[in-house]
């Protein structure tokens, strides 16, 4: 028999405060296996995403396929503190509630891609005003490019800035039109 444990505690401190059977923790101690949160783990993101859409979509029989360029960068970006069970929560709620074929930076729940609208504490004061503006920017300039199907000159046209600024912008974040398998540029 194999028994596989998990926990969010300490069991070492918890050994040596005596809240934790000593002998018992030598039991389950054979192969300890540290997983990181999410949030040290960003790399794994998309994968997941990716994972969840496809499980979700074949259990309630829908037809999603994939997650828009800026949808991604918001799941990306956001802490996670319940980690893979929040992340796949929320992907099985985009993908119930999705509008198409692929999930739209509208169809993540709002306390996902805009984390810092809930109410604060006193002491805590948010992210600097330029980091802030930075946020809304890159995420403003992402939904108006997936309204638009990524048409660069009609993106840059709404948003009323040359199209080289929606560029520089996309190159500065790190962010690439995105791309079918065989590498031909998406229409979402």
């Amino acid at each position: 028999m194999r028994v596989v444990a998990a926990t969010n505690v300490n069991l070492k401190s918890a050994v040596r405060a005596r809240e934790f059977r000593e002998d018992l923790y030598y039991r389950l101690n054979v192969v300890p296996v540290h997983v990181p949160p999410l949030r040290e783990r960003r790399e794994d993101i998309p994968l997941l995403v990716e994972h969840f859409v496809r499980k979700t979509a074949r259990e309630c029989h829908r037809d999603v396929r994939g997650v828009s360029a800026g949808a991604l960068e918001v799941l990306t970006r956001y802490d996670w503190p319940g980690n893979v069970r929040e992340l796949e929560n929320v992907m099985h709620r985009a993908v119930v509630l999705a509008r198409g074929p692929v999930i739209q930076l509208q169809d993540v729940p709002l306390d996902v891609a805009l984390p810092d609208t809930g109410p604060r504490l006193a002491e805590d004061t948010g992210p600097p005003l330029r980091e802030a503006m930075e946020q809304f920017e890159r995420q403003y300039i992402l939904r108006v490019l997936e309204r638009v199907g990524w048409n660069m000159s009609r993106a840059a046209r709404v948003l009323g800035v040359h199209r080289n600024t929606v560029l520089a912008k996309l190159t500065a974040w790190g962010i690439q039109r995105p791309t079918s398998a065989d590498g031909r540029s998406l229409s979402l």
